[in-house]
């Protein structure tokens, strides 16, 4: 039988918690009631049970990342700690307490993913967080925040109150998972207790530094410490009890051997069970039990020291010797020059390729990429400068072929540097549309349907965010507008949001707002690799251009490694005991396959190439989208706030049959004036441009027995006024590398 008896907690609360009938109080609230009620219990020495809140640490060593399911579960169990009932949990976990070493790569992850926690009334289908439970406790988080920002905290994500929306009610407590960075013990953020969806995150270098971190609390803790291995307890510090018990189990990450129990850092001296409360300093101190079953994940041996490998040498072209720019701590050559797997081109699916393959550490996996690293390289890393890298260094820089009705000089630019065009272009990011995947199954790609690949996306390491609020110009603000208004089309906050058939809006991005740095390719994959150095089974041959595919096995046409060329004219063969993976971009792909001898034999035969495969079809059915440009001059200049220049666009559907939009517009902040100029137009001070595009299909073929990739490749496209392809075909020769189809 229970009974319950309502009231304040001032005469109801004290007189039950000094009542003599009354054998044990359990209290839940704040430091000065609970003070009250221990005083009022005393009196009659009942027991008491304190649970006062909390300002618990979730602490991650780097080599509780070392696999990717590892780092996927860590930084789950940190969402989880921090936003679960909005943070209204007395063991919440709102302080992340980062080993330095992975702080970029796991805030990153953390911070796309928090970012995608929907918001919303609890009843509601798919709603991850609540409301707060009050007004009150809305305007403390506000204040908590702002405090923190005064303070020197960055605001990664959420921070302010949401704006209503379709699926966001205009009434309700809300606050979205908010998380701080560049945080340290003397704020009031990290020193009080929030109780909202607030996450702190400061980083340390040594165990001892993660201890006094943790442990710099009034509050009890309800402690998590991510792991891979038991670390031995020092001889100076003795096992004691444990102060209290949480009930709380962390899910064992895969292949981190066995697990323990969650254990606090230090414990207090006093009588009776105690919760999560408060404790004097002088009772507190460090704690290092024995290892038992439970939620601890171990830690395995590190990892031997050493780097992701890296060529000190540069490919031989025929523009300007090019500086390199090495990985920190990679100034050697690569150790070996046969591997379990062979990756040619360091670009965007490579990346991610080499990245996943090299996380057995018993797998040896060499990366080869024809221009050097993107580490420490500004020009490079920051988003808005991606327009000072056409035509540059970095850049293949591939021509078309002279159109019979113009449009002979459009540009098809092909990155030279690690993460290949994701470091190099907009990195605009959108996710298929479910029409787009039927279309791949329709013809045969069984099993890449929109529903079987969804996963995938979610799995990206890539921060993909809307173009943040800072980085909205005004007049692509305007833009916006006026399109929603002039063609009907709905407003899109999102486009990977749902699947859309028309809209206009900010794209999404794979960048970090904040700092308007790149989210590429190497970025996301391969450079928090880089800096820990955990990869050393991963070697990347940088300024290494490969030129023709080996083969072998019982029909001599098995790739079994590749040719490549170094900065002072050496050649070398890189050998695959089990895989050659070939991933150089949608143009030199092809051209290598070609001059390997792979592709329509009449073709390679007509230019002396042995022919290992006659495979009709390889150089052709590329699928690209070509811009045509209409500028507009302004009256005076464009606000100088953006993410990359172009951050918004528009997709209207012109075939009412079509099942996604037909023709896409992008709207630059900026005038393309290349062709113009050539023509003797003057460029304006200031304007604007939008970029009608639609997919069109050149279909480039080989036309010289070079592989080098200089003089660069011409490829034909067909003219934006003619309705019909137009392609020429000019004879092949020894100085062009590329001709037009037939």
């Amino acid at each position: 039988m229970a009974g319950l008896v309502t009231g304040a907690g001032d005469p109801v609360g004290a007189r039950l918690s000094e009542h003599p009938g009354v054998d044990l109080v359990s209290f839940t609230g704040g430091l000065a009631s609970g003070t009250r009620v221990a005083a009022a219990a005393a009196a009659t020495v009942k027991k008491v049970a304190l649970e006062l809140g909390g300002k618990n640490p979730n602490v991650v060593f780097a080599d509780a990342c070392a696999t990717e399911e590892g780092f996927d579960t860590a930084v789950d169990q940190a969402l989880n700690a921090a936003f679960v009932h909005s943070g209204q949990v007395c063991s919440a976990g709102g302080r992340l307490i980062l080993e330095e070493s992975v702080h970029d790569r796991f805030v990153t992850e953390l911070v796309r993913r928090a970012r995608r926690i929907r918001l919303g009334r609890g009843t509601e289908p798919g709603v991850e967080c609540g409301p707060l439970v009050s007004q009150q406790q809305l305007d403390r988080t506000e204040e908590y925040v702002a405090s923190a920002v005064a303070e020197g905290a960055v605001v990664r994500c959420g921070g302010e109150r949401p704006k209503p929306s379709d699926t966001l009610p205009a009434t309700g407590y809300f606050y979205p998972p908010t998380v701080l960075d560049r945080c340290d013990r003397t704020m009031r953020v990290v020193r009080e207790e929030v109780f909202g969806p607030v996450l702190t995150v400061e980083t340390f270098r040594t165990e001892d530094e993660a201890v006094a971190l943790a442990n710099d609390t009034e509050y009890g803790l309800a402690k998590r410490r991510l792991l891979r291995r038991h670390r031995p307890r020092p001889p100076d510090r003795r096992p004691a009890a444990p102060r209290h018990r949480v009930d709380q189990r962390l899910p064992p990450l895969p292949a981190a051997g066995g697990v323990g129990r969650l254990r606090p850092l230090r414990r207090g001296t006093r009588t009776g069970p105690l919760r999560a409360g408060r404790v004097p300093r002088d009772q507190a101190r460090l704690r290092e039990p024995a290892p038992r079953a439970g939620a601890l994940v171990r830690r395995l041996t590190p990892p031997a020291p050493g780097r992701l490998h890296a060529p000190t040498r540069a490919p031989t072209h025929s523009r300007a010797p090019l500086t390199r720019h090495p990985c920190r701590s990679t100034t050697f050559m690569p150790s070996k020059t046969t591997y379990d797997y062979v990756v040619i081109g360091g670009g965007t699916a490579d990346s991610v390729i080499a990245s996943r393959l090299a996380e057995d550490p018993g797998t040896t996996v060499a990366l080869i990429e024809g221009g050097p690293s993107d580490v420490d390289r500004p020009d490079v890393l920051t988003l808005r400068r991606w327009l000072g890298l056409l035509g540059g260094d970095l850049d293949y820089d591939y021509p078309t072929t002279e159109q019979p009705r113009g449009n002979s000089h459009i540009r098809h630019s092909r990155a030279r540097v690690l993460g290949g065009c994701s470091s190099h272009n907009t990195l605009i990011s959108f996710k298929p549309l479910p029409s787009d995947w039927q279309e791949w199954e329709d013809a045969g790609a069984s099993g890449w349907n929109a529903i079987a690949m969804e996963p995938y996306y979610h799995r990206l390491r890539n921060n993909i965010v809307a173009v943040d609020e800072k980085d909205r110009n005004a007049i692509a603000r305007d833009f916006v507008d006026a399109a929603q208004a002039a063609l009907g089309v709905p407003r899109v906050e999102g486009f990977n949001a749902r699947p859309f058939t028309e809209g206009v809006g900010f794209f999404d991005l794979a960048y970090h707002p904040e700092t308007n740095k790149r989210s590429s390719a190497s970025v996301a994959y391969l450079h928090p690799h880089m800096e820990v150095g955990d990869r050393p089974n991963l070697e990347l041959w940088l300024e290494t251009w490969a030129y023709r595919l080996e083969f072998g096995g019982d029909d001599g046409r098995r790739v079994t490694g590749v040719h490549v060329r170094t900065a002072d004219g050496g050649e070398t063969l890189v050998s695959a005991r089990r895989e050659v993976v070939l991933c150089a971009g949608a143009v030199d792909t092809p051209r290598l396959l070609l001059h390997s001898g792979v592709g329509p034999a009449a073709d390679l035969e007509a230019l002396g190439i042995p022919v290992v495969h006659d495979l009709p079809g390889v150089g052709e059915n590329l699928l690209d989208h070509p811009e045509s440009v209409i500028v507009w001059e302004t009256d005076g200049p464009i606000p100088e706030n953006s993410a990359m220049d172009s951050d918004a666009g528009l997709f209207v559907r012109r075939d009412p049959d079509s099942p996604g939009p037909d023709l896409m517009f992008h709207f630059y902040q900026i005038p393309f004036t290349d062709n113009p100029e050539r023509l003797g137009y003057e460029r304006p001070a200031h304007g604007v441009s939008m970029t009608p595009q639609h997919p069109q299909a050149p279909q480039p073929r080989l036309g010289s027995t070079s592989p080098a990739p200089t003089p660069r490749s011409n490829r034909p496209w067909t003219s934006a006024t003619s309705p019909t392809p137009r392609t020429t075909t000019p004879a092949p020769s020894s100085t062009a590398s590329a001709s037009p189809a037939r």
